[in-house]
Order: structure tokens, then sequence, then C-alpha cells
């Protein structure tokens, strides 16, 4: 499908009938049910934004402006190494094996434990940083002197960055606007007790609907829940 505005509409409305029969439903309700669904995706999931900053001064306190209005959290912040030193990383994750298959001299071997263990007292494993939302400001504390930052914000979630991920998130958020489109066309069909025929009362499925719509919009919670990226700090 065409997975726009236009496309999710038409999606939600051959689930729910047509053209078989009529779906009681304006474009700009399903413009809500859209939002609805896209306003619980963005409590579980963001879009990664990586950006890099020095910071040239010793600062008990430094303070970086989120870079865009759609900027709605801090996902990750550390310090970017020099490639030297992140190649030490790199050698002392394999220091096991290569003790096994020792080709380096001691001194070598002394040299690296010593330039990292430095590393950290100077630098911290990790920096120590706050995200105030109500400024939108990140504050990061560089008392060791001039560093280099890697951040990565977490942007909001559009209906275009959902069609450029997996076809499960595609069809969970299908499932979510399906949901809330069923609960508002209950609520529409069950103002009215029914519809005069020849034969009688034709009675509305509102009750059914509006079951089935809940219990559908749980399940997109849920799944939501389950398909959260395991990220180490978030801060909203």
């Amino acid at each position: 499908m065409d997975f726009t505005l236009d496309g999710v509409r038409q999606y939600v409305r051959t689930k729910l009938g047509e053209p078989s029969m009529d779906v009681e439903l304006a474009d700009t309700q399903l413009d809500l049910c859209v939002e609805d669904a896209l306003r619980l995706y963005n409590q579980f999931h963001s879009m990664p934004e990586v950006q890099t900053t020095g910071v040239a001064e010793v600062s008990d306190e430094v303070v970086i402006d989120a870079p865009s209005k759609e900027i709605k959290g801090v996902l990750w912040v550390d310090y970017i190494r020099p490639e030297n030193l992140q190649q030490v990383i790199n050698d002392l994750n394999f220091i096991l094996y290569r003790m096994v298959y020792p080709y380096r001299k001691f001194g070598v071997w002394h040299e690296m434990r010593s330039f990292f263990e430095m590393h950290r007292k100077t630098r911290g494993s990790e920096p120590d940083w706050v995200y105030d939302r109500q400024t939108r400001k990140l504050l990061v504390n560089a008392w060791s002197g001039p560093i280099s930052l890697a951040i990565i914000w977490g942007k909001e979630v559009t209906l275009a960055d959902i069609d450029e991920r997996k076809s499960e998130h595609r069809q969970m958020f299908l499932d979510g606007v399906t949901a809330n489109a069923m609960i508002l066309l209950a609520r529409i069909r069950g103002k009215f007790g029914g519809i005069p025929a020849p034969g009688g009362i034709i009675s509305l499925d509102s009750a059914e609907l509006r079951a089935e719509g809940q219990t559908n919009l749980a399940a997109y919670k849920t799944s939501l829940l389950k398909t959260t990226p395991p990220l180490p700090i978030i801060q909203w």
C-alpha cells in the first residue's frame, strides 16, 4: 500500500468494510486516529539524531540547545575518543585471546593498560549529563577539560519515518490506527438504536465494534512495549 496519509485512510476504510458497506468517518476523523496512534507510538519509540560538538574550556556545566523543535529527549551522551585510543580499547577487548596467542612484547601490553587506566581517571567512563525538558537544553559536566561529545537526540517519529521501518512496525501502526477508528466509529453508531427497514429494525454493531477496537488498541500498546529498543539512558 501507499504509506501516506491518504493510503492509511483507505486502508482503514477497507478494513472496516468499504466498499461493501459505508464507513461513517470523515477524513478529519481518520486523521485524528492517525495522530493518536502516532502519539502512542512516540511514547515508546523515537528517531535517533546524532550530533557531535566540542567543548573548548573546563566547565562544571556545558549548555547545549536541542537542535530542533522535533527533539523530545536525549538517548545517549558520550565522549568521542581519538582513533588511537579507540584502537587500544579494541585491542583490550581481545586481550584474553591475545594472551593465549601472544605476539607482542610485555612492555607494549603494559603501555596500553596504563594509557587506558589514565583515560578512565581523567575522562571517566561516561560524562555526567541531564536534559531539561522545560528549557530544551542538555547540561553536560566538562570539569575534566576540553572534550568532544557525541550526542544522540530522540526525535518525534513521523508517518514518513514509520514507512522506512520494518514491515512489522508498519503493520503494528496500521493496526493501532484501525483500532482507534473502530472505537470512534462505535461511538458514532452507538447514538442510534437501529435503522428502520421494511422487515423491522436493523441493529448496529456498535457494542461489538467498541469491544474489538479496545482489545486491538490494548494489543497495539503491548506490541509497542515489546518492540521498544533497549537503550541505556533515556531522558524525556
